[in-house]
């Protein structure tokens, strides 16, 4: 009977919604997060066959772009490095330290947030942030929507719309659908229009059904 109780626990805690303390406060605070989370988990950010199919749409949007692309908010740098071996001129920020430490050494590239790098006036042709809204603290997404608007005057948006826990932490703080976005993104931008994925992306076609990941461009 014991055996049958563990087993019972065991497959309880396998189906049990997994929680994390939400990764909120001030930028200070933030960054620590995300410095713990780089430096601890070798599995975050990086390219799998879930997110992979995501390159050609930055890509694509990239190449229409005359000039240096941000990208806001590079992480690990995979899109960023996608973007210049790909011919594209493409500069990133990064809020984490550890990550700009450990993994975009020999890339263009800042350790700086979206809200101060806009506050130094920056601006940019075009920008990418792709994997990076949902991120942010519903507190402050006001006003990072501003700062990429002040940033670049058009933008290809990459967001999630699902749980993402490391290292005990859950990430993704906002997590809303399309609809959500289109309205908040709106407030700032011009323009603002979803990117149905192409049909023959098996991938983001599910998560786009699902409305767990979608493309956004905006401009003004």
């Amino acid at each position: 009977m014991s055996g049958l109780r563990r087993l019972a626990k065991q497959i309880r805690r396998a189906i049990a919604p997994r929680r994390g303390k939400p990764a909120v406060g001030s930028v200070a605070d933030v960054r620590a997060v995300y410095d713990d989370v780089f430096e601890n988990d070798e599995g975050f950010d990086i390219l799998d066959i879930s997110n992979e199919p995501k390159l050609k749409y930055v890509l694509d949007f990239a190449r229409t772009i005359d000039g240096t692309v941000l990208d806001a908010g590079c992480g690990r740098g995979s899109v960023l490095r996608y973007m210049l071996e790909n011919g594209v001129d493409a500069f990133g920020i990064e809020l984490s330290k550890a990550a700009c430490d450990m993994y975009l050494q020999g890339v263009p590239h800042a350790n700086a947030d979206i809200i101060s790098w806009a506050d130094q006036g920056h601006t940019y042709p075009g920008l990418i942030c792709t994997d990076v809204l949902e991120h942010i603290p519903p507190d402050q997404i006001d006003g990072v929507i501003d700062a990429l608007a002040r940033l670049a005057p058009k933008g290809l948006l990459g967001i999630a719309n699902h749980s993402s826990i490391h290292n005990g932490h859950e990430l993704h703080v906002i997590q809303k659908g399309h609809r959500w976005w289109v309205s908040k993104l709106g407030e700032k931008f011009a323009k603002v229009e979803v990117i149905p994925p192409h049909a023959d992306d098996s991938v983001l076609v599910g998560h786009f059904k699902a409305d767990r990941f979608f493309f956004i461009r905006v401009e003004n």
